[in-house]
């Protein structure tokens, strides 16, 4: 598609209404108005070729249904075809933490607090003008009763600059933007031969170690189930996902954490509604799955992750402390990983996070980047407030 763009003097130096002669911005700012736009929306998430589960139109959807953001801003930008060339979902909040940073109000990506997604970033369509875009949409975020934009988990960090340029271009973006957890990832050999071959030497081991241990003691090996959202699975699956999530809860609280599940109380809900949306999503499109490994009949070791296209993604899990001799969540991966290929899958994210046992698999990271930039120093100065008080408590600045 070829669009006709406004060049990036021009969008620095022209008002909104004038650059919308070239592009026409809508915002939803309900969640009425945002389901009537399900089949425009996934049509342009499959257009854009964006594999994230946490950018379809489902996620979003039941996300704001759960957790709803005290303002909903969803910038839709058409061209002058009224073809959909980008969308934005951002919601402001006030801050969830700390003292003064509560009377801030947080411009953010949907999805923020709690963060499930892996990653974000605005989507568009490939042979589009990728920053002159944002800096439009940037353009009318200013426009927004916002304190400080504070968008997590961007593999993209062009976009963040170019967002920092229109938003506030006197700050640093050396300070702006932060390098934050990145994503190990690896790409699926051409056959199981040689996925199995490439493996470190010391992962084969330790898993056939493993394994046979289970074997010795039992006389059975450990089996990979998909629990699904159909009638007559469905009872078993809320059952497996509420002992999953309340065992979570008490392994981080055990670790004085407390868990997603118990500070935002709606999650569970929100996931097994992810769940009954799989029931009905098409193969090709990312859905969420819940798992388990299994011994003698028993779970082991729980599972979220997803399918995103042909690439999968491990998102939380978590292991019963009874079955901890056979490093249950690893022998889970294990599996996933060769279930994955079976089922035509060319590439496995690990997910957020650069833990040990990732690295038994792949020594490779997708970066990711924290955009934080504040209005104006007022702003900052009731940041600072509460970063000054955790490090006069000897805990890490925020």
């Amino acid at each position: 598609m070829s669009l006709s763009i406004p060049t990036q003097e021009s969008i620095l130096n022209t008002n909104i209404s004038t650059v919308n002669e070239t592009y026409q911005l809508e915002l939803v700012e309900s969640l009425h108005d945002f389901e009537a736009l399900k089949t425009e929306w996934d049509d342009f998430i499959q257009a854009s070729n964006i594999q994230n589960l946490a950018l379809t139109h489902a996620f979003l959807r039941n996300w704001i249904r759960r957790f709803q953001p005290k303002q909903l801003k969803i910038v839709i930008v058409k061209n002058q075809d009224q073809q959909w060339v980008a969308v934005a979902p951002f919601q402001i909040n006030p801050g969830q933490t700390g003292y003064s940073q509560r009377l801030l109000k947080h411009l953010q990506w949907v999805g923020t607090n709690p963060t499930i997604a892996d990653w974000l970033s605005i989507p568009m369509l490939a042979d589009s003008n990728s920053s002159a875009i944002v800096k439009l949409i940037a353009l009318e975020m200013k426009r927004w009763n916002w304190d400080l934009v504070d968008l997590l988990f961007n593999p993209n960090q062009q976009e963040l600059l170019d967002l920092c340029q229109i938003l506030n271009p006197n700050a640093d973006p050396a300070e702006a933007i932060r390098d934050t957890m990145p994503i190990p990832w690896i790409d699926l050999p051409m056959s199981e031969e040689q996925f199995l071959k490439t493996r470190r030497s010391k992962t084969r081991l330790d898993i056939n170690r493993f394994n046979n241990r289970i074997k010795t003691n039992t006389g059975e090996d450990a089996i990979l189930n998909y629990h699904t959202a159909e009638a007559s699975e469905w009872q078993k699956t809320r059952d497996l996902f509420k002992h999953f999530a309340d065992g979570h809860a008490s392994y981080w609280a055990e670790k004085g954490v407390k868990s997603d599940f118990v500070r935002y109380p709606g999650l569970e809900a929100f996931y097994t509604d992810m769940l009954l949306e799989a029931q009905t999503t098409p193969s090709n499109k990312p859905f969420l799955e819940f798992s388990s490994l299994d011994l003698q009949g028993k779970p082991m070791c729980y599972q979220i992750s997803c399918w995103q296209g042909n690439h999968y993604l491990s998102h939380m899990t978590h292991y019963e402390d009874g079955y901890k001799e056979y490093s249950p969540g690893i022998l889970h991966m294990e599996n996933l990983l060769l279930q994955t290929f079976r089922r035509g899958g060319t590439h496995f994210d690990f997910g957020r996070g650069e833990q040990q046992y990732k690295r038994l698999w792949t020594k490779t990271n997708r970066p990711l980047w924290n955009l934080r930039l504040f209005r104006n120093n007022f702003s900052k100065a009731i940041w600072d407030v509460d970063a000054t008080l955790k490090r006069w408590a000897g805990k890490d600045s925020i």
